[in-house]
């Protein structure tokens, strides 16, 4: 496809099949390739088979944390180190707090459609996209 050389590339990690689901059909597919997994094996080989412009992960991903999970992609990918995106539930703990002052972006759910585009948005503008590269409200 001609128009997929632009889009950029999205791997979304959730055990939730909801949540997995409600990112692909909430994301514009003229301007995100959006690849779903259900957890960390999945999601590594993902990409090492290719490049991502981005992860969005849920916090609990199965048998494994969510930050384990951007560690250990981190080590292997350090190019993705600004390029997450976590999917957090429970807001009550310190978790929102950390996420901020490591400058990891962060949503609480219920997420609405509205704030996955503005992150991913703001996500994609931000930063290069690439390794070595320079209006809905339903809720989740």
């Amino acid at each position: 496809m001609a128009g997929d050389i632009n889009r950029k590339r999205i791997l979304v990690v959730a055990g939730d099949e909801t949540v997995r689901h409600f990112c692909r059909a909430s994301l514009a597919p003229d301007l995100y390739h959006v690849e779903l997994v259900s957890g960390m094996h999945e999601a590594l080989g993902s990409l090492r088979s290719v490049p991502y412009d981005l992860v969005i992960s849920d916090i609990e991903v199965p048998k494994l944390d969510g930050i384990d999970l951007y560690i250990i992609i981190l080590k292997k990918y350090p190019y993705l180190k600004n390029r997450f995106l976590f999917i957090i539930g429970d807001c009550s703990t310190d978790l929102p707090s950390f996420l901020s002052y490591v400058q990891i972006g962060y949503l609480a759910k219920p997420i609405k459609i509205s704030e996955l585009i503005e992150a991913v948005g703001k996500a994609a503008a931000e930063r290069p996209m690439t390794p070595g590269s320079s209006s809905r409200d339903r809720s989740l």
